[in-house]
């Protein structure tokens, strides 16, 4: 579920930056910037944290 918070990021972060293209003004590409680099922890945390889940078998697991 947390992998949910990735997709409105990244939206907004796209959104930044074709704001920045559409507009020119460099406010919109310092947050596009700074929400790419969130963006990017983002991500690599979930697939660390992914990754591990998969190793200890708790990914898709029947219910008890």
């Amino acid at each position: 579920s947390w992998w949910a918070y990735s997709f409105p990021t990244a939206a907004i972060t796209i959104a930044s930056f074709v704001m920045h293209q559409a507009t020119g003004n460099m406010v919109y590409l310092w947050f596009g910037n700074g929400l790419l680099a969130l963006l990017t922890v983002l991500i690599g945390l979930l697939l660390v944290k992914t990754g591990k889940a998969i190793l200890n078998r708790k990914i898709c697991v029947p219910g008890h």
